[in-house]
């Protein structure tokens, strides 16, 4: 199995074996065990409910919930590289995540809503801050004869998302612990606690933008 990096150490390719063999470890590996014996009579609803339960609502949602953000993130961070034409742009350093952070934090600290109804509408919240800042910085960094820098792309992405980060911090400064508990580990890309509901509210979005682009 070959593994190619880039010069950060990077993983830049790797073998299609590489993922799946993940994904099959993290069916069997967890606080909770799972033979991997059991595992295919499992997946074809011949294990026993210990086996089921796990599998299909701790394991499977979250492997899943995995995957489609390693694809996003793959794309977006090639679409920025390739815009800006440098191999160090991803949403992160230039302010879009930033962007999509702020917004969730309003959204959950200043709108009354219901936990079902918030899992469903984090994507296009957190899409509609993101496609804000993302404006804002093309805008920023567009001369009309010359078009968009991509220097300068990179070095205003970088500041305002420091604005940005700032701005998220005196938000929730005053908020309630467990509200800022909840942000901290959504920003994080924490998957504790994921099941089939963040999958479903991914996906429509993840298909419709994938083709999109």
């Amino acid at each position: 199995m070959e593994l190619h990096f880039d010069t950060l150490g990077r993983i830049i390719s790797a073998p299609y074996e590489t993922p799946v063999i993940a994904i099959i470890l993290s069916m069997g590996i967890g606080a909770s065990s799972l033979s991997y014996d059991s595992l295919i009579p499992t997946l074809l609803g011949r294990g026993t409910i210990k086996d089921q339960l796990v599998l299909f609502e701790l394991r499977l949602p979250r492997i899943a919930i995995t995957v489609l953000a390693g694809m996003v993130l793959a794309l977006s961070g090639s679409i920025l590289q390739g815009i800006t034409q440098n191999d160090l742009a991803d949403p992160g350093i230039i302010g879009i995540n930033a962007g999509a952070g702020v917004a969730v934090t309003v959204f959950f600290l200043f709108v009354p809503i219901n936990a079902n109804d918030f899992s469903y509408l984090i994507p296009f919240v957190a899409f509609i801050g993101a496609l804000i800042a993302a404006v804002i910085i093309y805008v920023l960094s567009y001369k009309k004869d010359e078009g968009v820098q991509p220097i300068r792309l990179v070095f205003l992405g970088v500041g305002f998302s420091m604005a940005l980060s700032g701005l998220m911090i005196v938000i929730i400064s005053s908020a309630e612990r467990t509200k800022v508990e909840f942000i901290s580990m959504w920003l994080s890309g924490n998957i504790w606690g994921v099941d089939w509901v963040f999958v479903l509210a991914i996906l429509p979005w993840l298909l419709v933008l994938c083709l999109l682009i």
